[in-house]
């Protein structure tokens, strides 16, 4: 076997794993984030007294 093929193997077979956890952690950090925003909305339309009320969007 070429020891060079080798290491090129599992430099690629690294690299792809690395790209794949990175991934994860984006799509993690995108879910936190979106959850963190809907709950700060549900926290404004509470303060508003509920759907309907009047929402004050300037701060």
């Amino acid at each position: 076997m070429d020891v060079s093929l080798s290491v090129d193997s599992l430099m690629s077979q690294q690299a792809s794993m690395t790209q794949a956890a990175l991934g994860v952690g984006v799509e993690r950090k995108v879910l936190d984030m979106a959850q963190a925003e809907g709950a700060a909305l549900v926290r404004l339309i509470d303060s508003a007294g509920g759907l309907g009320g009047n929402i004050n969007t300037y701060a």
